[in-house]
């Protein structure tokens, strides 16, 4: 994955010192209401054993990383020797940080990031520093809510995460003080939170991209049962049932090929994909190599491989997305909006502004005339830094709309009430289905380490 810029209205950058630690434990003690646990005592004894432990299964580089940061630090450190927040935390999130690109996640890059975020768990270090880094709310972002397949190649599952987290995740929001609301709710707040200095209640919002049926199917029920709004943002091609999931369609051509042949960059690249291992790694180069071209030459490269594979990338859109007949009766549900996300999902940076303008007008105008609703609400196709850029976020201020979503990672801060169509999101991400997660990021302080550690390193 990509680190993503310290958003407009993020507080100072870390200066991950021992002062900064002492400061945040002591303001933690003083200030209770924004304590959600006991005060920590930054030189309590933690062992590598015991790290080892709560971390879980972890690959070597993860714990070569962390046994190099701490033989680095200036207390000597081994098992039944006492680690020091301050130096473990800071220096070994600083490694992960240069090691895995936020937006590329292979799954080594996963499994660091994942051994980061429960070192910062273990040692209270998210605690300690929340003070200075929580937000005012946070964004939630999904695409598929279903159970797990289990499938050993299964390179989207990222996309998609079972009812039994979304649920986990709720009461998890809910028992550390997080209102549910609808996006139309969040301007106020943001106001409210930029008024007060950020001592407003903290809220959450859940929005799924795409408009997949499963979302109505399992994710509705469990909204239902805490009487919790969300959001679907639905691309208008989608709905029409011809949308391509180019994505999807590239998965289950690699799946079912021995090998793939493909001309990259003027030459042509062999992949072998017998075992499970090789497709995963076919995938991976192939979907990023898709990435940097233009949409349209992208798709028709996946059209090509889907074809000779035999796949019938037309019927995957209608097999997995709701059609307007079903996105009506959603609609009428009072805990749901819908909100647009172009016509035909498209990378909207790498169209010139008045195509971009097209599909932002047109996708609106199609859902407020199929659902007889106003739509105020938008998400950019990908998201990224490379795919939404400060043009789009002006052409949808220029449009009205309320609120915009990228995928940008980060929690919402009071000052981003002046752009409110730039909104950082919290991906709820299928290979990190566990609370534990949730909790630490929920406290801003990892998007804050990785953005002070990209400006240390002039990233």
């Amino acid at each position: 994955m990509q680190r993503s810029p310290v958003p407009s209205g993020m507080k100072a950058p870390l200066d991950c010192d021992s002062s900064m630690v002492m400061r945040a434990a002591s303001y933690r003690r003083r200030a209770n209401s924004n304590a959600r646990q006991p005060p920590v005592n930054p030189d309590s004894d933690r062992t590598i054993t015991d790290l080892q432990e709560f971390v879980g299964p972890a690959p070597p580089c993860a714990w070569n990383l962390l046994c190099s940061t701490t033989l680095s630090s200036p207390a000597p450190v081994g098992t039944g020797v006492g680690i020091q927040t301050r130096q473990i935390v800071c220096d070994f999130i600083s490694k992960v940080a240069t090691t895995a690109k936020l937006n590329v996640m292979s799954r080594k890059h996963t499994a660091l990031f994942k051994a980061a975020l429960k070192t910062m768990r273990f040692l209270r270090a998210d605690d300690l520093v929340s003070p200075f880094t929580s937000g005012a709310g946070v964004v939630f972002m999904g695409h598929h809510v279903a159970p797990c397949k289990g499938q050993d190649f299964e390179p989207n599952r990222t996309l998609r995460i079972s009812p039994e987290f979304l649920d986990a995740v709720i009461c998890e929001v809910r028992a550390r003080g997080f209102d549910i609301i609808s996006l139309d709710a969040v301007p106020d707040r943001l106001k409210t939170a930029a008024r007060t200095g950020g001592r407003s209640q903290p809220f959450a919002c859940f929005t799924f991209d795409d408009g997949y049926r499963d979302n109505r199917d399992y994710a509705l029920p469990v909204f239902e049962k805490y009487n919790a709004p969300f959001t679907i943002y639905v691309p208008s091609d989608y709905a029409d049932g011809k949308g391509d999931l180019w994505w999807l369609s590239l998965e289950q051509a690699i799946r079912k090929a021995a090998f793939v042949r493909i001309s990259m960059d003027g030459a042509y690249r062999r992949f072998d994909t017998e075992t499970a291992q090789q497709k995963q790694l076919a995938y991976h180069e192939i979907y990023w190599w898709l990435r940097t071209l233009p949409e349209n030459r992208a798709r028709s490269v996946v059209q090509e491989l889907a074809a000779s594979a035999g796949i019938q990338s037309e019927n995957l859109c209608k097999s997995l997305v709701m059609n307007w007949d079903e996105l009506r009766d959603l609609a009428d549900h009072p805990l749901v909006t819908i909100g647009a996300h172009t016509n035909s999902h498209r990378s909207l940076a790498k169209l010139s502004q008045s195509e971009v303008r097209k599909e932002m007008v047109q996708s609106i105008a199609r859902i407020e005339d199929e659902l007889a609703t106003p739509c105020h609400h938008f998400s950019y196709p990908y998201g990224s830094e490379d795919a939404a850029t400060q043009r789009e976020f002006q052409i949808a201020k220029d449009l009205g709309i309320l609120t915009a979503v990228t995928t940008r990672k980060g929690v919402l801060y009071g000052d981003m009430a002046n752009t409110l169509t730039a909104l950082p999101r919290l991906s709820l991400n299928g290979d990190f289905q566990d609370v534990t997660y949730v909790r630490t990021l929920l406290t801003g302080a990892p998007f804050a380490l990785f953005n002070a550690v990209g400006r240390l390193r002039g990233a």
